[in-house]
């Protein structure tokens, strides 16, 4: 779902929907937070995605999720994929955050100090950890 952070961008997949992504949303903790909400509170995540242009919206719950955002020139688009809930889509993230761990830990902050990206990484595995259980006892 989400392609190795580079460079301060990641491509977004969802089926076959891509959207580009800045660091300027802190996807692995804002969006590992929504779903661990969403989850633990059985209601509809919605994830931002800041592309420094233009923004979208991933929206999802139970059976359906939703891409919404602006192409380019205010041009809006909404693409719905029907029997992908937010548990698959939960899923998917965690493999992604855990498969590509120190890249998320650096996502935004390349230049911080040593010190700084071991707290956020211990901090990012105790979300990842939460949010695993959260989905393990809603499946």
């Amino acid at each position: 779902m989400l392609s190795t952070p580079a460079d301060g961008w990641t491509v977004v997949t969802v089926k076959d929907c891509d959207v580009i992504a800045s660091y300027i949303v802190d996807i692995p903790f804002e969006w590992l937070s929504a779903c661990l909400d969403g989850l633990k509170n059985e209601r509809p995540v919605a994830l931002e995605i800041d592309s420094e242009g233009t923004e979208s919206f991933i929206v999802t719950h139970y059976g359906y999720t939703f891409v919404v955002g602006d192409s380019g020139g205010g041009v809006p688009y909404c693409r719905m994929f029907r029997y992908y809930s937010f548990l698959d889509l939960i899923g998917e993230l965690i493999e992604d955050f855990k498969r590509d761990f120190d890249d998320w830990v650096r996502w935004g902050h390349e230049e911080k100090d040593d010190g700084f990206l071991s707290r956020r990484a211990e901090e990012l595995r105790k979300l990842i950890i939460e949010t695993e259980s959260a989905l393990n006892e809603a499946k």
